[in-house]
């Protein structure tokens, strides 16, 4: 059965100070690779209720303002308008930011055949690629050999990873040395939980990238939940963002507007999640940003795995350091392919 962390004091102020490092490592390298450019392009928006895809989000903004940078163009990987990015890439001083997260590879295609599309259309502007993790389910595959091939062709991209293991596959696989950084959403810094509603509270995967093979057991009286389902408040601003697309179109050529609405849902998304993991006094989780958000908020947190392992990548990176932090996940590495989701069950013990 996995295990609780214990409630008893642990030293906050260590945490703070660990959480000022990491962002202080991501800082630096983002810097030194915009070579003095200051103004930028931000894409790849998550548009999905995964709150933890809008921690990252948020993060990507907390670090274009800590860097002073302007961002002359917003979109997410289906609303991007190519022709009007390449009127600003005229400007060859004219960064591109990519968002991060865990889809680097196969598991949602959507966003790395946009990213592949943006590295080939731009080859005389810096692009970064902020801070992601890589998979791919048949490394031998188009996709792959594609990235390759992409890769091969750009050295004005520039990889950012969260994790060593991802690291090293751009190094093995596609002859691509790539910065090691801190997650994102570590740029959001310390915040402040709400009340504690019971002892404990499981937030589990319930989504493809659960892992099958690792058994997390919980007490009957645990609430087990996850948190991809929207709430009002979300709906809303989804729904203006729909309505308001004429508009964007018509009089916001660089989605400013846009922008702004992005950031409006995805505090809405950031708000569900702490109200989530402030229900309980401690945490077990297998969602990555269940883990850094719960070190953000202060609440002593066990976690497990998902099905790429790159749950525990992170943890090995960065966060073992954190006195909130539990390991009770599976002490292997997990199978290359991922589960259904109909696969899943919270297991009760």
């Amino acid at each position: 059965m996995a295990s609780f962390p214990d409630t008893a004091g642990f030293d906050r102020a260590a945490d703070i100070a660990l959480l000022t490092r990491l962002q202080d490592q991501l800082l630096e390298r983002v810097r030194s690779l915009l070579q003095g450019a200051r103004e930028v392009v931000l894409l790849d928006y998550p548009n999905n209720s995964n709150v933890g895809d809008s921690l990252i989000w948020l993060g990507a903004l907390a670090l274009v303002r800590r860097l002073g940078l302007k961002v002359r163009y917003y979109s997410d990987c289906r609303n991007a308008d190519m022709a009007r990015l390449s009127e600003l890439a005229r400007d060859r001083r004219l960064a591109f930011l990519l968002n991060g997260g865990g889809n680097f590879g196969s598991l949602w295609v959507h966003h790395q055949h946009f990213r592949l599309d943006i590295f080939e259309a731009f080859p005389d502007n810096i692009i970064i690629q902020l801070p992601v993790s890589t998979h791919f389910d048949d490394p031998a595959g188009a996709l792959a050999q594609r990235t390759r091939e992409v890769l091969a062709r750009r050295p004005n991209v520039q990889l950012l990873v969260r994790d060593r293991p991802s690291a090293d596959e751009f190094r093995s696989r596609f002859g691509i040395e790539a910065w090691l950084v801190p997650d994102l959403a570590f740029m959001l810094g310390p915040l402040p939980r709400l009340p504690a509603q019971c002892p404990r509270i499981a937030l589990l995967r319930s989504d493809k990238e659960r892992r099958a093979d690792q058994s997390l057991a919980v007490g009957a009286d645990v609430p087990v939940v996850d948190w991809l389902d929207e709430d009002r408040e979300e709906r809303l601003w989804q729904r203006t963002i729909h309505l308001m697309g004429g508009v964007v179109r018509a009089f916001d050529g660089d989605h400013q507007l846009l922008g702004w609405l992005y950031e409006r849902l995805s505090r809405a998304r950031l708000r569900r999640g702490i109200a989530l993991l402030s229900r309980g006094e401690t945490v077990l989780t297998d969602r990555l940003h269940a883990h850094v958000l719960s070190v953000l908020l202060g609440i002593p947190n066990s976690i497990g795995d998902n099905s790429t392992g790159k749950v525990r990548a992170l943890y090995d990176a960065w966060t073992h350091e954190s006195a909130t932090v539990t390991w009770c996940g599976a002490a292997t590495a997990p199978a290359q392919s991922a589960p259904a989701a109909s696969e899943f069950a919270a297991i009760r013990g």
